[in-house]
């Protein structure tokens, strides 16, 4: 029996990561250079991650100043077996704005509706809120000690990291 987990294990946990949880962490640069971080609920769809965000949050005016953001989503405290191999997903994105006259903007609050229920319908009722889309441009997971991979940013598929 093999004391790693193969590939294949390594692919569902991040998959699974990715699905099981709900909110993710942005980091961003504010206008003056500053390192900014937010906190969004979020909907994973064809390997782009959206999220509904109001304008008065400080992260939202960033994201759609510099087009571009970090994200990250990890495993809670409590199922880590260790906290300081927490399985974690960093992604570095490419951001863009989903106009709300297009159908892809209902399709995908559709979907959100569908995952986080009528709060949605709320939210997509304020003209404060944007949809924003993350598009993974490169990235890492850690699966756990010694288990760093490489994202394919356009297929999603895990690379080891070689360390020479």
């Amino acid at each position: 029996m093999k004391d790693t987990p193969d590939l294949m294990q390594i692919e569902a946990a991040y998959h699974a990561l990715i699905e099981q949880q709900r909110t993710l962490q942005i980091a961003c640069i504010s206008e003056n250079g500053d390192a900014d971080i937010g906190n969004a609920a979020y909907l994973h769809h064809e390997n782009r991650f959206y999220v509904l965000v109001s304008s008065l949050a400080t992260h939202t005016a960033n994201l759609l100043r510099t087009n571009q953001a970090a994200i990250m989503i990890h495993q809670p405290e409590s199922e880590a077996v260790n906290v300081f191999a927490m399985q974690r997903l960093m992604l570095n994105c490419a951001v863009e704005e989903v106009a709300k006259e297009t159908e892809a903007f209902a399709t995908l609050l559709d979907i959100m509706h569908t995952r986080f229920g009528g709060i949605v319908d709320l939210l997509r009722s304020l003209p404060d809120f944007h949809l924003l889309e993350f598009i993974p441009q490169q990235g890492k997971f850690v699966g756990g000690f010694g288990q760093i991979f490489l994202i394919d940013p356009v297929t999603g598929r895990l690379n080891p990291l070689r360390v020479e």
